[in-house]
């Protein structure tokens, strides 16, 4: 594996996932810069766990499971849309994104 000497020279934004109230914090260390994505998720999640739990104790299972795959679909979009601002935030500081934690 080639590492660039060059690679330190960079800008890099933090990304911090699964903090507490948000999925993800982007900051930018040079420019002071920070984006905090993904508020109502954790909000949305607890009141589909009490839906679900209230869905399997009246036996309703067919609205169970419609309801578990209208949380996943949702999910999936916010998880989107918290990835695309991640990456226009960098595209237009001109970094490069690093997570946090994950660092080789």
């Amino acid at each position: 594996m080639f590492i660039s000497p060059y690679l330190n020279e960079i800008r890099w934004i933090g990304v911090d996932l699964n903090t507490t109230g948000h999925v993800a914090v982007a900051a930018d260390p040079a420019s002071v810069k920070i984006l905090k994505l993904g508020k109502r998720i954790h909000h949305i999640h607890t009141h589909s766990v009490n839906n679900c739990t209230k869905l399997c104790k009246e036996g309703k299972l067919w609205k169970l499971k419609r309801s578990k795959t209208r949380e996943r679909s949702s999910f999936k979009i916010a998880l989107a849309s918290i990835t695309r601002q991640i990456v226009t935030f960098a595209k237009s500081l001109g970094t490069g994104i690093r997570i946090r934690g994950y660092e080789a």
